[in-house]
């Protein structure tokens, strides 16, 4: 992996896709990537992070995102 490609004012996200390829990172939409560790609450559509932040999940994956948020938790309790 190049690190160089992080430098300047634009990155695609895949390249942070590879760099954070621990399991507490999950991608929820075009444009974002959350930490699992900072969710404080899961609604419909949208992650509510640490600090009131909305994070709208994509709409068509919504459920495969929260599935995949629900199993990261219950494996780390």
């Amino acid at each position: 992996m190049a690190y160089d490609r992080l430098e300047g004012e634009f990155c695609p996200l895949h390249v942070f896709e590879e760099l954070l390829r621990q399991d507490c990172f999950l991608k929820v939409n075009r444009s974002t990537i959350i930490n699992m560790n900072y969710v404080e609450k899961v609604e419909d559509n949208a992650f509510v992070m640490k600090g009131g932040m909305r994070v709208a999940m994509k709409s068509r994956d919504s459920r495969a995102i929260r599935d995949t948020y629900f199993e990261w938790m219950f494996s780390n309790i």
